[in-house]
């Protein structure tokens, strides 16, 4: 069980290593473009790693406006 979550890839993840964007930096780009909506590294984090499978829209829609694709280019369907 443990090597299957190793072996786990988000969309997220694979996205930001595609276009070179550590999770730092989508935070700050998100909390810079949406000041009043400020986001965690630490959620980032468990978004990209795939620990966190709950997530609120407003989130997403300010993931994907930001790396501007739509929301399904960043989240997994299980």
């Amino acid at each position: 069980m443990l090597e299957e979550k190793e072996e786990f890839q988000s969309k997220l993840y694979i996205l930001l290593k595609k276009r070179k964007i550590s999770q730092k930096k989508l935070v700050s780009m998100i909390n810079k473009k949406f000041p009043d909506l400020p986001i965690s590294t630490d959620l980032i984090c468990r978004i990209t790693s795939g620990t966190r499978v709950d997530y609120r829209l407003s989130t997403i829609l300010r993931i994907s406006k930001t790396l501007n694709v739509s929301p399904n280019a960043i989240i997994d369907y299980k």
